[in-house]
């Protein structure tokens, strides 16, 4: 079985209603929802890991996430406040016998 794990996608509300930025391995970029930004990272994730093991041999890729709120209390207030959201995405995937692995595409 073959394996990968990405970690740290990150999406959190800023200073500035309606923006909330998402830290991707490519850099940042700010959406206007949190659901925008998790689905954000988990198209270019999927994507990225699928490319990543199919050039290791790999078939049948599975893709799964885990996500990880952090939040704090508000002083003085009921309920708390989002800190931000960790996306933890792991991939495995079945070997294909008798494949010889191909260079993939971002590996210099």
């Amino acid at each position: 079985m073959l394996s990968c794990n990405i970690c740290e996608y990150r999406c959190g509300p800023t200073a500035q209603d309606g923006i909330f930025p998402v830290l991707l391995p490519d850099g940042l970029l700010a959406v206007r929802s949190l659901e925008e930004g998790i689905e954000l990272a988990r198209t270019q994730a999927t994507s990225y890991l699928e490319d990543l093991l199919q050039c290791a041999g790999a078939a049948e890729v599975e893709v799964r996430v885990a996500r990880k709120d952090c939040i704090t209390p508000v002083r003085g207030q009921p309920g708390v406040a989002l800190i931000e959201i960790e996306l933890v995405f792991t991939a495995v995937g079945r070997p294909i016998t008798g494949h010889q692995p191909a260079a993939h595409p971002g590996a210099s």
